[in-house]
């Protein structure tokens, strides 16, 4: 139903209906998206006009409504939305084919990538399990923390992966390690399968890697892509990410006055033994040779 939609700042849609009530009716829609860049909420906001080319004489309709793309569904979460908008709220999303959520999706996920690009960190308001990361030293993942940025894609054998890319914020902790999960290129990572995917955990800097999990998949095939990722731009790009994760998470610990957890490194622990920090990786591999950083 969807004529032609941008995908750029201020997009707009023009659409026609293609039965029912309103059958024909030649409408345009300007779109407007939720501004904070790590809002989930998936709605966006509609201010659709009637075309007056046919009939100039006619008064000018206009309709406010949002539609969430998530859901796919008319939003009904808004205050003050009239009747008469939800009527033509709900006409618009029942002839909403599978291509036109996928072009509304698009629109908002291009909006967001280009405002989390834009803003700088120190005004995002992101957040993260710190409870989790100070005494666990859990992994966060980038997209997790930043849900709307690019996801980045590897190729081979005719295979298509995406990364998802886990990390390491604790600031005391000074790896180079990333564990990437590769998820089918169909969709994007869903929490309650991603545990099924194959996981590499590779050093951007030695350029090492070991395979974590196959995931059903052959480890030739998956050595194959730890070497590409240790090609090109990937390391560059993994260092990048890690970098602004941690400042990220520097910039949530001091909003909300959390305390680092001292890495309890004493004479027992060997290089070759768990880290005191909980992150699973041996001490050498991770806070030998640290710096306690506030």
């Amino acid at each position: 139903m969807l004529e032609q939609i941008k995908t750029q700042i201020g997009s707009k849609i023009e659409f026609t209906f293609p039965s029912g009530e309103q059958t024909g009716e030649h409408y345009s829609a300007e779109l407007r998206f939720c501004p904070n860049p790590v809002c989930r909420c998936g709605t966006i906001s509609m201010h659709v006009l009637a075309d007056k080319s046919e009939n100039p004489e006619t008064s000018m309709q206009s309709f406010e409504f949002g539609v969430d793309i998530l859901e796919k569904e008319l939003d009904t979460t808004g205050k003050g939305s009239s009747k008469y908008n939800r009527n033509f709220g709900k006409a618009f999303v029942h002839y909403l084919t599978d291509d036109d959520w996928m072009l509304l999706a698009d629109a908002l996920y291009s909006y967001k990538r280009h405002i989390i690009e834009e803003t700088p960190d120190e005004e995002l308001d992101t957040q993260f399990p710190a409870d989790e990361i100070e005494h666990s030293g859990t992994m966060v993942g980038f997209n997790e923390i930043l849900p709307y940025a690019e996801y980045n894609v590897i190729e081979i054998e005719d295979r298509e992966y995406i990364l998802d890319e886990q990390y390491c914020v604790k600031p005391a902790c000074n790896c180079s390690e990333v564990a990437v999960s590769l998820l089918d290129s169909s969709g994007k990572p869903d929490s309650s399968y991603v545990s099924n995917f194959p996981v590499i955990s590779l050093d951007y800097k030695t350029m090492k890697w070991r395979i974590e999990r196959t995931g059903g998949e052959d480890a030739k095939l998956l050595n194959r892509v730890a070497k590409k990722m240790n090609t090109g731009e990937y390391p560059l790009i993994f260092e990048r990410h890690h970098a602004r994760l941690k400042s990220l998470y520097r910039l949530y610990k001091k909003r909300h006055h959390i305390s680092t957890t001292p890495v309890q490194a004493s004479r027992q622990v060997g290089r070759n033994d768990p880290c005191p920090c909980g992150s699973g990786k041996k001490y050498k591999r991770c806070c030998l040779g640290s710096s306690i950083a506030t």
